[in-house]
């Protein structure tokens, strides 16, 4: 059995991908309010297809503070700011053979946790997966996309890897590579997307936003080799068009987030960036502009 601990649109998505793949699941939801509003509207997620049409799948369900059973398979997809307490909270339940797959934003609260959880196996995951949360336990699916998984300490390298029996699902020798990468991805389009209020599409569309764009990519690809820690054999501003084009219907979970009056994850994504340049004595203007651009649109929402 799988349990997911984080069930918002990847969550669900992967609760899907999971059951439509004979796998038993079971839902971790954040409280009991929560875990009593899902049976009051029975125990159901809802799918809407890229064709329009929706399907429902009936999931067991319990709260962090309600399980009843050691968890041997765990799939973490919560926002990353929550990674750590998340884990601290689910911890005491896992069993001594406990397989674990970090499935979140940013750069470096996958590590943490894998140092912290030395004593169980883990993985960390990387999807380029489009999905879009309507309310609570309703998700449109924004596009099929491929998932790299790679083991994040010691002990999960000597075991096969998990959730690979999953369509599009592959091993990644170097996973921290693959999470360095998206960070970069998502530092060019969800700050810019939120600000904009746009979907990722109209960042290259419109011509005024990709030169933005353009100058952002060309000041993260600057830092990364200040770094020594590379990013693609083209340039990042390429790859983020052709992620751009392949979403270009798609909310960036940062635009989702704050439509929905939820914190966002600017500052394990931007911030971290940010925080890098500070230790490397970096100017990073265009960046730092982006924090502070979403930090006063916080700011005057609140």
């Amino acid at each position: 059995m799988w349990h997911i601990l984080g069930v918002g649109a990847i969550g669900a998505c992967w609760a899907r991908k999971l059951r439509m793949a004979g796998e038993d699941v079971c839902l971790i939801l954040r409280d009991k309010d929560r875990l009593q509003t899902f049976r009051d509207e029975g125990s159901l997620l809802s799918f809407v297809n890229l064709d329009g049409t929706t399907e429902t799948m009936r999931f067991n369900a319990t709260d962090v503070s309600s399980i009843d059973r050691k968890i041997e398979n765990l799939l973490i997809c919560t926002k990353s700011y929550a990674l750590e307490n998340a884990y601290l909270d689910i911890q005491s339940h896992l069993s001594k053979t406990a397989k674990l797959v970090i499935l979140c934003n940013g750069y470096g609260p996958q590590q943490r946790v894998a140092a912290l959880a030395d004593r169980f196996c883990v993985w960390g995951a990387t999807t380029t997966e489009g999905a879009n949360r309507t309310t609570a336990f309703r998700v449109h699916l924004a596009g099929s996309g491929s998932t790299q998984i790679g083991a994040l300490n010691e002990l999960a390298r000597q075991y096969q890897t998990p959730l690979t029996q999953l369509d599009d699902h592959n091993t990644i020798a170097n996973i921290d590579l693959a999470l360095w990468q998206k960070l970069a991805i998502n530092a060019c389009i969800n700050p810019m997307s939120l600000i904009y209020g746009v979907p990722n599409g109209e960042l290259v569309e419109d011509y005024a936003l990709r030169i933005e764009m353009t100058a952002i990519a060309m000041e993260i690809t600057l830092l990364a080799r200040a770094l020594r820690k590379p990013l693609f054999e083209e340039s990042l501003i390429e790859v983020v068009t052709q992620v751009c084009n392949k979403t270009h219907t798609n909310d960036s979970s940062m635009l989702q987030d704050f439509r929905a009056h939820r914190p966002t994850e600017i500052n394990e994504i931007t911030g971290t960036l940010v925080r890098m340049a500070d230790d490397a004595r970096i100017k990073f203007a265009k960046n730092r502009q982006l924090l502070a651009k979403v930090e006063a649109i916080y700011a005057s929402q609140n």
